[in-house]
């Protein structure tokens, strides 16, 4: 494990393991391998933490024990591990490229989703979606609206990093720190574009690697 990968959150890490275990032999060319996995967790993608026992398991076996719930509802980072890795499987769909790369946090996604190359303005359309993610006053209405967004990046062959992804609905799910992943969000839609030079548009796609 690299240092940068080591110095991650605990969730961040167990997200991106449990994912490139799967995104390695579904690009690999052994699909059919996962195939149903893929399946499986796209249709748990609406559903509560849970209510398909196969894929809670799938996606928090292993989980640091830290993250772990006591009681009889799931703890902030279960629930998260469960998002993550049901919307991964949506993104991911028919894609021949790794839809989960190291390094693009979600608002920079979306602003390369709204902002292509040579337009004037973001899309209002993706601006509006992700106004109303952003104000999402509930977990299911987070997922309902980064559930939108995330088809149309996939739709845009545009990559997110759901280790970091995961750890932000986490912190999420905190009022009292919610608004920092807010603020993060919301710098990297609205000022990451404009100011990149040529040489870090040309980095991009050294980002993030699939292993």
């Amino acid at each position: 494990m690299s240092k940068a990968m080591s110095e991650r959150p605990a969730l961040a890490r167990h997200i991106d393991a449990r994912i490139r275990k799967i995104q390695r032999i579904y690009l690999e060319g052994h699909r059919p391998l996962v195939a149903g996995t893929l399946a499986r967790l796209r249709r748990a993608v609406a559903t509560e933490p849970g209510s398909d026992p196969w894929v809670w398991n799938e996606a928090v076996d292993g989980l640091p024990a830290e993250l772990v719930g006591r009681g009889d509802t799931a703890s902030p980072g279960e629930r998260a591990a469960y998002a993550a890795m049901t919307l991964y499987a949506v993104h991911q769909q028919s894609k021949s490229m790794p839809m989960h790369q190291t390094g693009p946090s979600l608002g920079r996604a979306v602003q390369r989703l709204g902002m292509p190359e040579g337009a004037d303005g973001a899309s209002a359309a993706v601006k509006r979606r992700f106004d109303a993610l952003m104000t999402s006053t509930t977990f299911s209405e987070l997922q309902h609206h980064a559930r939108g967004l995330i088809q149309q990046l996939r739709a845009a062959d545009i990559a997110l990093d759901y280790g970091r992804f995961a750890e932000d609905l986490r912190i999420l799910q905190d009022p009292a720190i919610a608004n920092t992943v807010r603020l993060r969000w919301g710098r990297d839609y609205a000022f990451t574009w404009p100011r990149k030079s040529p040489d870090l548009q040309n980095s991009d796609s050294r980002e993030g690697t699939a292993s």
